[in-house]
Formats: structure tokens, C-alpha cells, sequence
């Protein structure tokens, strides 16, 4: 004798209803991933939407607006927990003034300052002037008239022993030309300045000897003790601190800004990555880390050199 199975038939809408109350429940329990808000601005004013879209196709810096996204987020994450603040608030600020990723491949989009995102000089977002050139591996100044007025200044933002500023070059750059420089023509103690052919750096009396490191990484901090500079993961000089007299003359990258009278010393030389502070006195070890952190983020963008 065949015996049948009893076959209990479930109405589709309960099935569909159950589901939809399944998915609730696990869209429920999985967090959300909360982004570092300085770099969701950012992106925001980058007009750069966290999806599939392509950037800078068929380059060596193709990358998806996701993959951008997260590759910022993971470098304000680094800093963040290095310098011990609270993750997912906005206070990049209170370490350091300026941060400029040369991020959008337009001088629209590179002009941002992660550490202020906002669209005035007291924010320190950059205005380029003359010819510059712009894609995934940053901006290019021509070595000519290209330069950009960083609105900041040592009298306003730096004590006579709490300054420091550096980079990430991606290209030599010409002999004798500037990467970053203010210069007042009667007080040598209120030049500060970065070469960026063999460099080296001048911060009111100090100045450290040429250096035969001209691309990735260069920075200088001066606090109570020191001046010191970075290059590449190594301190290559120091020096006892001295006081530097403080100007209200604005910083240009690409250019020496000559005591507001005039502008010289134009480099041809890719920045990657540029910061300056004076909020805070930095120490070796933070430089140190500062670079490491900036190396990774070179490498994921895939700036690297």
C-alpha cells in the first residue's frame, strides 16, 4: 500500500510577509558604517558619491568613488587614533590646520582643506592661480606662474616655537624653486620656507642643510627644545630651537610669496599631500608617524613613488 505525506500549503503572502520581517530584523541588528565626518565633507564637496563610479580611468590611479571613500576615511581614522580623538566627531582641527589631499583631479575639487571644509580663506582652502594641472596623482604646478595662496599665516596661526609643515612630492622639481614659502625682505627671523629641489628648510634663523631626498616625504616641526626634519621615515637634522618671528604674510605652495610684493621661485613639482599647524607643538615621534600614515595613503591612492 502507497502511503502520501500530509502536505501543510503555506499561503505566498505569509511566506512573503515572513521575510520581509526576517530582513527587517537583520538590517536592524547590522551597524551602519559611520565615515570620519571632516572626510564625508570632503567628498561632498568634491561631488564624489560613495559607489561604483570610476576616477581617473585607464590611469595607474583608477579607483571607484567606494574605494576613494574608504581610502580617506582609513587615513583620518589613522591619524585619529594615533593622536588619541574621538573617532567619528570633527576634531582633525584641534592638531592640525591645514591638510590638503589634492583630491578631484580639477582645481575645484583640490582646493580643499580636510581639516576645514569650507569655502573661505579663513578656512584655508587654496586659491590657484596661474597654470596648474590636475589628476590622480595631485596637482602639478608649471613651474611658470602656477601657484596657490594658502591663506595662512605664522602670525595668526604659529608660536615663535610651535610651526611645522611638510609634504609628499610625487616629481623632482627644478633647481632652486620653492614648494612652500613666505619671505619678508627685511627680517631674515620671519622667512619660512621648503625648497623643493634637494630640500631643505629655512624657519626664521634656522636653516637645514640640502638634502638628497627631493620626492616623497619632507617635513620640519619646531617646538620648545628643537627643529627638526623628516625625510622618508628618517631624522636627517636638528638643531636647538630658535624664535621666529611671526608675520601676517599668507604661505603659497608652488611659489615663494616675496613680503606680498611680488611672487617667485615657481617649481614644477607634483604635490601628493601638504600640511601645516601651529595649534600644537609636534614631537619627533609624530612627524615620524604623520609620514608612515601619509606613506599608506600614498600607497592606496596609488601615488606612491
Amino acid at each position: 500500500m502507497t502511503c502520501f505525506a500530509r502536505v501543510r500549503t503555506i499561503p505566498r503572502e505569509s511566506v512573503e510577509t515572513t521575510f520581509k520581517v526576517c530582513c527587517a530584523r537583520v538590517r536592524r541588528r547590522l551597524p551602519e558604517f559611520i565615515y570620519e565626518p571632516e572626510m564625508v565633507a570632503l567628498m561632498e564637496a568634491s561631488s564624489t558619491p560613495n559607489d561604483d563610479t570610476i576616477y581617473y580611468s585607464g590611469t595607474g590611479f583608477e579607483k571607484t568613488g567606494a574605494q576613494l571613500w574608504t581610502t580617506y576615511n582609513d587615513f583620518a581614522v589613522a591619524l585619529k587614533t594615533y593622536h588619541g580623538l574621538t573617532l567619528n566627531e570633527n576634531n582633525l582641527y584641534t592638531i592640525y590646520d591645514v591638510m590638503y589631499l589634492f583630491h578631484g583631479g580639477t582645481s575645484g575639487n583640490a582646493k580643499w582643506n580636510l581639516c576645514n571644509v569650507a569655502d573661505s580663506n579663513a578656512a584655508f582652502r587654496l586659491t590657484f592661480s596661474g597654470g596648474w594641472t590636475f589628476n590622480g596623482g595631485g596637482a602639478l604646478p608649471n613651474g611658470t606662474n602656477g601657484y596657490a595662496n594658502a591663506w595662512w599665516d605664522t602670525l595668526a596661526n604659529c608660536g615663535q616655537k610651535r610651526i611645522s609643515f611638510g609634504g609628499y612630492t610625487r616629481t623632482a622639481g627644478a633647481s632652486g624653486t620653492m614648494m612652500h614659502a613666505t619671505w619678508d625682505l627685511d627680517a631674515t627671523t620671519a622667512r619660512v620656507y621648503h625648497f623643493a629641489h634637494y630640500p631643505l628648510f629655512n624657519v626664521g634663523s634656522i636653516s637645514s642643510p640640502a638634502r638628497p631626498f627631493n620626492t616623497r616625504f619632507h617635513a620640519m616641526y619646531m617646538n620648545a627644545s628643537e627643529f627638526r626634519y623628516i625625510a622618508n621615515n628618517a631624522s636627517v637634522y636638528s638643531a636647538a630651537s630658535a624664535n621666529l618671528s611671526l608675520i601676517n604674510k599668507p604661505l603659497y605652495l608652488g611659489a615663494r610669496n616675496n613680503n606680498g610684493a611680488s611672487v617667485n621661485l615657481y617649481t614644477d613639482k607634483q604635490l601628493a599631500f601638504y600640511y601645516m599647524t601651529g595649534k600644537v607643538e609636534l614631537s619627533q615621534a609624530d612627524v615620524l608617524n604623520l609620514n608612515t600614515v601619509v606613506d599608506q595613503l600614498m600607497l592606496d591612492l596609488g601615488r606612491n613613488v
